[in-house]
């Protein structure tokens, strides 16, 4: 068993169809994790699809990954049940807890003597006006993949030749805002009869009611009626999934354009071709590269707290992405013509691209750099590595190089994307870490040891 394992098991209460499975599952933690209380007939269709290609319905969280599923949770009694409810919700009394709202972190104050750096506080904004906290033992910088990367160089920590051209004073010369990377999506759109799925009308008062009073019906669900993962035939493994596909009940026009389509940036000349299926029963066959090779950068547009960073994900950069996407596409079509999907009358709405004819190799290319869409896991920029990397940013124990009293402890030092979906492995991180504070300050020697390699990736959503 894996160190990993054993902080994933301890921040989970599996409350689902994995009970019993102590092996890969935890009941005692703080984070809800149910199955879905509300789906349709799409998803026990997709279950039958999947073992109609040769694939069993299997836990992506167990110990085999590859194969279909119907996904569970972070939810309690039909509700939602995020990372916020599950540490601070109950931690608000903790005497040794204070949380300030509206603050917002702008710089690390850090001290230099005898030629060593160490972070000595935080400088924050509330209600605007500047203030700073200092710290008894260290700092520790949880402001996610983005935020993190961006605090860490406003305060001089970061590439030092980005940091001079923006006059900013260089504390540490480490490799910031490199080495981001993230899950994109790019689907494939079905019709379907299933009138079910839809989501229920804003004044379906019983619908409203059911979702208050017994935690149940559609307003519960996520509407991934199904999810699966396989390796495609450029994976170095067959047993590591490179594909992940979410079956989504609906598809990207299931609102009208309301919310879906400013969310994920749909240009006004792709909606006018996907708007004629406004109103249209249909379902999303969303493709998902879980090993993407390409990778990104996230850096300081000026050094204004206050200004947004530069995200350059540089999404399928790397030509081993597209090839990895177009297997992905073919098995989504493949899926689509089982008898399975077939008895549920479903069919894939193939929108032309370029001048390329259906289902060939270039016209798969042609879809995905479409509209491809960020699934929102970025990971990467403060890359934890050993101190022989030039490009790591922290140690194992997730102290940042070359200044004492920092840490970073959030999905930023991931050194490779999970093939999975990165909420849980986020938490596990951060369980990880709390440890290893606990220990580095007890004096009681560790006995986690180092960087642990090829962790499961859990995938609840």
């Amino acid at each position: 068993m894996t160190i990993f394992l054993l902080f994933f098991k301890k921040a989970e209460n599996q409350r689902g169809r994995y009970m019993s499975d102590d092996a890969f599952h935890g009941t005692d933690g703080p984070l809800s994790v149910e199955d879905r209380r509300h789906s349709s007939s799409l998803a026990k269709a997709f279950i039958e699809a999947g073992k109609e290609l040769g694939y069993e319905e299997v836990d992506v969280n167990g110990g085999n990954q590859t194969g279909f599923t119907t996904p569970q949770v972070t939810m309690k009694d039909g509700q939602r049940f995020s990372s916020a409810r599950a540490y601070l919700y109950d931690g608000k009394t903790r005497s040794n807890l204070f949380v300030l709202p509206k603050a917002f972190a702008t710089k690390i104050i850090t001290v230099k003597s005898n030629g060593k750096i160490k972070a000595t506080g935080v400088e924050f904004n509330v209600f605007g006006m500047t203030r700073h906290i200092q710290a008894r033992k260290e700092v520790i910088v949880s402001c996610g993949t983005v935020g993190s990367a961006k605090l860490l160089m406003l305060s001089g920590i970061g590439p030092k030749k980005h940091l001079q051209d923006l006059k900013i004073d260089i504390v540490k010369d480490l490799q910031v805002g490199h080495n981001l990377q993230d899950h994109i999506g790019n689907g494939i759109t079905l019709l379907h009869k299933d009138n079910a799925v839809a989501p229920p009308h804003p004044l379906n008062f019983m619908a409203h009611l059911d979702f208050l009073f017994n935690g149940k019906g559609p307003y519960t669900s996520n509407n991934v009626e199904g999810m699966s993962f396989t390796a495609s035939k450029y994976s170095e493994n067959p047993n590591w999934p490179d594909i992940q596909i979410h079956f989504f009940g609906l598809s990207l026009t299931a609102d009208y354009g309301i919310v879906i389509k400013p969310s994920i940036g749909i240009s006004d000349e792709a909606w006018k071709q996907m708007s004629e299926l406004c109103g249209v029963e249909t379902a999303l066959a969303d493709v998902t590269l879980v090993r993407p090779k390409s990778r990104g950068r996230v850096s300081l547009r000026s050094s204004d707290p206050f200004t947004a960073p530069i995200i350059d994900p540089q999404y399928l950069s790397h030509p081993d992405d597209i090839k990895v996407f177009r297997e992905g596409y073919k098995f989504a079509i493949s899926i689509s013509r089982t008898e399975a999907f077939q008895k549920q009358n479903i069919t894939p709405v193939l929108t032309p691209c370029g001048n390329f004819e259906a289902e060939t190799d270039e016209f798969w290319e042609c879809h995905a750099r479409y509209l491809p869409f960020t699934i929102y896991h970025p990971v990467g920029t403060c890359k934890m590595g050993p101190e022989t990397d030039p490009d790591a940013v922290v140690d194992s124990r997730l102290r940042v190089y070359g200044v004492a009293g920092l840490r970073v402890i959030d999905a930023s030092i991931m050194p490779t994307i999970v093939n999975g979906n990165t909420n849980a492995p986020t938490i596990m991180i951060a369980e990880k870490g709390a440890s290893m504070i606990l220990e580095d300050w007890s004096g009681i020697p560790t006995k986690s040891g180092d960087v642990i390699t090829d962790a499961p990736a859990k995938t609840e959503l």
